[in-house]
């Protein structure tokens, strides 16, 4: 009965050893047709700098090290990433926001195999070239940008005083 004992509870320590580690891993929600709207109320009257990416866009990793970077220095800017892969990438995806110390901030992946109609609700005009990023007034405008964002553009694009 005592081994029994031993190793049950040596089972329950070494479960709680190895939590920590399943803390970590990045909430990813699924960005459906309503999802923006979503994005949009939650961040009502702050700034906001949404980025489209994808694990299949060598332009899209390369930026992912200057945003890391940028919110690492910037930790109270609101910047919210979507994957605009689909739902089977969701463990690529969360390889690449662990290594690039993306996982605290919001995550979102598309969640629907047609990408037309999730990209028209983001913005009716963008035709799905990335990277792709918006950045939010906190009286809701925004300006599009499309392109592999230098260090320069988005320390500027954030400072823009018709963007706070």
């Amino acid at each position: 009965m005592t081994y029994l004992k031993s190793l049950l509870l040596g089972l329950i320590f070494g479960a709680t050893l190895y939590q920590p580690m399943f803390a970590a891993t990045p909430n990813i929600k699924s960005f459906t047709p309503d999802s923006m709207d979503e994005i949009l109320n939650a961040n009502q009257h702050r700034s906001l700098i949404l980025v489209l990416w994808s694990i299949d866009c060598p332009s899209c990793l390369e930026e992912m090290q200057l945003l890391s970077d940028f919110h690492q220095q910037y930790p109270q800017k609101s910047l919210i990433m979507i994957a605009i892969d689909p739902p089977s990438a969701h463990e690529q995806i969360q390889l690449y926001l662990e290594q690039y110390e993306l996982t605290d901030i919001e995550n979102w992946i598309f969640a629907e195999q047609d990408p037309e109609v999730l990209r028209r609700t983001i913005d009716p005009a963008w035709r799905g070239e990335i990277p792709r990023t918006y950045f939010y007034s906190s009286t809701g405008t925004r300006k599009g940008y499309s392109g592999l964002l230098r260090k320069t553009e988005l320390e500027k694009l954030s400072r823009d005083k018709r963007l706070q």
